[in-house]
């Protein structure tokens, strides 16, 4: 039987998927209780909250851009037909077909059609496993019901750190990290670099995630904890983004748990992981050699 994940609140909130406006802005992924302000583009109205919540099950609500006066012209800046106001319209007729990518519904006589396309089960399951795994390590978090990889990540990640924590100090340092805000953008370009060459192995990922917990660590030193999310979403991101084919190629979090288990640990940690080259400065980003 599969063991349960994510099953209390504190240990993993509810996510949300992005939020495309058109003829607006975005409101990216989001967890349950943080919030996105929205804002139209020139010569357009907002309609609804400028302020949207994620919620248990979903966004609070989805407000919508619409052209000044509500007409269809095109806009002048992107050439896209202004969205019209919504009106009450009678539906004479609908028809719905379905196949195993999309969904497909059509009202009055074909006029409206909408197409459903379902995010494929699979990245849904990785996304909220890696944000929940990595979440949860982060901020301290302990349940008997967290996914298996949490104690081998809190295991590898922490024996990194106590016998190199001068190294991640020194790296650490070098990010200046009371000049970032509380975005911690930076964070997505210091993943990126550390895989730039093309090469991905469970060290440089327990590498990244070790980087992130100092970052983190620190954050809550300076009293600067409400940043501690921000990182979260940007490790488990990039992981469950641009490492994501090869996550899975290599059975996820499963897979990493196996790597690095226990009766082998030491070796695996010493052969795959500690081979540093230290940063040419932030522009340049964290380059570390794992090979």
């Amino acid at each position: 039987m599969e063991p349960e994940t994510c099953s209390r609140q504190i240990q993993c909130r509810a996510m949300c998927d992005p939020f495309p406006i058109p003829n607006g802005g975005r409101c990216g992924f989001a967890l349950e209780g943080q919030q996105c302000s929205v804002s139209c583009n020139r010569l357009y109205n907002l309609q609804g909250s400028s302020e949207i919540q994620c919620r248990s099950y979903g966004w609070s609500e989805q407000p919508y851009c619409i052209g000044q006066g509500g007409s269809s012209s095109s806009s002048a800046q992107t050439g896209s037909p202004a969205a019209p106001e919504l009106t009450h319209v009678q539906v004479n007729s609908i028809s719905i077909s379905s196949t195993k990518e999309q969904t497909t519904i059509s009202l009055c006589d074909g006029e409206v059609t909408v197409l459903i396309k379902p995010k494929p089960k699979g990245r849904v399951r990785l996304e909220e496993e890696t944000l929940c795994i990595i979440g949860d390590f982060y901020q301290g978090y302990r349940s008997r019901n967290q996914h298996p990889a949490s104690d081998t990540l809190s295991r590898v990640v922490e024996g990194m750190l106590h016998k190199h924590s001068v190294a991640y100090s020194g790296m650490v340092q070098r990010l200046c990290l009371e000049q970032q805000d509380d975005s911690m953008e930076f964070i997505s370009s210091v993943a990126k670099t550390l895989f730039d060459d093309g090469i991905t192995n469970w060290g440089r990922i327990a590498s990244l995630v070790a980087l992130g917990a100092v970052v983190c660590e620190w954050l809550k030193e300076v009293g600067r904890e409400q940043c501690v999310e921000n990182v979260i979403q940007h490790i488990s991101m990039y992981l469950s983004t641009d490492q994501r084919q090869w996550l899975i190629n290599n059975k996820a979090w499963g897979g990493f748990v196996e790597f690095f288990r226990e009766d082998d640990s030491e070796s695996r940690v010493r052969n795959a992981l500690m081979a540093f080259a230290g940063f040419a400065g932030l522009g340049a980003g964290l380059a570390l050699l794992m090979r």
